[in-house]
């Protein structure tokens, strides 16, 4: 069984150089290597992650670029899902869409604000 968790939609916006974006739990080690996202200088792009409920740290590897932070649902532990499993469902709930409007520099970068320890905060 697994704890909450929060499925995200991670956009880098208007990138200045071709590069990768990060994302695991605050507090947690960076992994290396580990990409959520790929981009190319100018290339708006997104992809879907699936984070622990809590405070997510970000990584930019060159460059700067926006980031854009779109929450599609939650997980809520206690479910007895395997993700392996493919008859694994759950239904999603959008709970709000938060853009930073700020560019990320070539640096780490806590996005965290408050700790949620309730995927429906």
């Amino acid at each position: 069984m697994f704890g909450p968790a929060v499925s995200v939609d991670v956009q880098a916006v208007d990138p200045s150089a071709a590069t990768w974006l990060e994302l695991w739990p605050s507090g947690t080690a960076q992994p290396s290597p580990g990409s959520a996202l790929n981009v190319s200088t100018g290339q708006n792009a997104d992809n879907s992650q699936i984070v622990a409920v809590g405070k997510i740290d970000a990584f930019n590897h060159a460059g700067t670029s926006g980031l854009k932070i779109t929450v599609n649902g939650y997980f809520t532990s206690g479910l007895g899902l395997d993700p392996a499993d493919p008859a694994a469902e759950t239904h999603q709930q959008r709970l709000r869409s938060h853009d930073a409007r700020r560019r990320l520099p070539r640096r780490h970068l806590s996005l965290g604000g408050r700790e949620c320890t309730d995927p429906t905060c």
